[in-house]
């Protein structure tokens, strides 16, 4: 038996302590190596899903070249362009106001692949389209009834479609039943020339046509039903000196680009479609066309087509410069918070939807936000800063040693 100062205690009694300290030592460790290794994946985690939500499609784009005519002599007025989803190297086209309710296939030579005639529409002023995702996932055209010259429409339409499946033939066919959205602006008629429908979230944008050197989106969310929507007021930006004839999003949802008669503007983007702070938009020429209004990113996302209104229709491509890095400088004009006018709650009547495409039982998509640590250099892609991580793992390391100490 011996004794200390904190009363007399047996020879078992000390191996008994010294074990459980051991093992508080030795769980200990593990707790902190799992805490450090959790930090560790979670950083890596939060540095991938940055690396692919900012992936860069193409910074820098080279001079236009036509690549082809498209053949189709009916298509007269190409004033809206989409990259095929389901037919790998097909192109997507439609005539502008008063034409037949038709998408018009071609490849990238220009070949003829015949048309389809979109069940249950109607052409008043067709002046874009889009490639998306249908609710179900399988692949999308949307076509955009929205010109309106003389600001007078009450009401405009989107068209939303299945994508019919192209042969290497000619063809002649008719689309399944397309869901019809009819769609109000909150503040006013607008006139309209661009479609861009987000790869991702199946939001639809619409950048107007305006005549004092800027445009206004508004969106559709890509959880809205067939039937009456009243669009949200989303963001203007300048566009000097033209206007807005055209648009596209890129695959990966990270860029959209906007062209007008004379020029294009290409925005690297969020996952609300609002341009990037700091990155300047991407002056990009379009080539030379009688009237320019469609534009388009290939599926790869490394090349922008524009198509012209006016025979012969050209096909003209705008390559990628590899390599190119975003110019960073001023921030594009932006609102205040905009005020937005709630969509009225319609039943929708599924027997009239496209087979396999309407019925979207599934809750809307949550959007993930807030800051996350990545302990990077500098800014870490959630707004946390390396401070914060070199204080958080202090903390760690400082608890631990103190926890050792108590320990002994």
């Amino acid at each position: 038996m011996k004794h200390n100062r904190y009363g007399t205690w047996k020879q078992e009694d000390r191996s008994v302590l010294l074990k459980d300290v051991d093992l508080r030592r030795q769980y200990g460790r593990v707790g902190l190596l799992r805490l450090l290794g959790g930090l560790l994946l979670g950083s890596l985690l939060v540095l991938g899903v940055a690396a692919e939500s900012h992936a860069q499609s193409c910074a820098v784009f080279k001079k236009p070249e036509q690549v082809a005519t498209v053949g189709n002599k009916d298509l007269t007025e190409s004033s809206g362009l989409a990259a095929s989803r389901r037919n790998p190297g097909v192109w997507w086209s439609h005539n502008d106001s008063g034409g037949k309710p038709r998408v018009y296939a071609f490849d990238s030579t220009g070949k003829d692949l015949g048309y389809f005639t979109v069940s249950g529409a109607t052409n008043i002023d067709w002046e874009d389209m889009a490639a998306g995702p249908c609710p179900n996932g399988k692949p999308c055209l949307f076509i955009g009834d929205i010109g309106d010259n003389g600001r007078r429409r009450s009401e405009i339409v989107l068209y939303r479609v299945l994508e019919p499946p192209v042969a290497n033939v000619k063809n002649q066919g008719v689309t399944g039943p397309a869901n019809v959205f009819t769609l109000q602006y909150p503040d006013g008629a607008h006139d309209c020339e661009a479609l861009l429908v987000h790869p991702k979230t199946r939001d639809v944008y619409l950048f107007t046509k305006e005549n004092n050197g800027t445009t206004t989106a508004y969106r559709l969310p890509g959880t809205a039903e067939p039937g009456k929507h009243t669009l949200e007021k989303v963001i203007s930006l300048n566009f000097t000196n033209d206007l807005v004839t055209g648009g596209d999003f890129s695959p990966s949802g990270d860029q959209i680009v906007l062209r007008g008669y004379t020029y294009g503007l290409v925005f690297q983007v969020d996952a609300a479609a609002i341009p990037l702070r700091g990155v300047k938009p991407t002056q990009i020429e379009t080539g030379a066309t009688i009237q320019g209004e469609a534009i388009a990113y290939a599926t790869d996302g490394m090349s922008l087509w524009v198509t012209s209104e006016r025979l012969p229709t050209p096909l003209i491509r705008v390559g990628c410069a590899e390599g190119s890095e975003p110019t960073v400088g001023e921030e594009p004009v932006a609102e205040e918070e905009p005020v937005v006018e709630e969509a009225p709650q319609v039943t929708v009547d599924a027997s009239s939807a496209p087979d396999n495409q309407v019925v979207d039982n599934s809750s809307p998509q949550d959007t993930q936000t807030g800051s996350s640590c990545s302990c990077a250099l500098g800014q870490s892609p959630g707004g946390a800063s390396v401070e914060l991580c070199l204080l958080l793992l202090f903390f760690v390391t400082w608890r631990w040693r103190k926890f050792s100490r108590s320990s002994c």
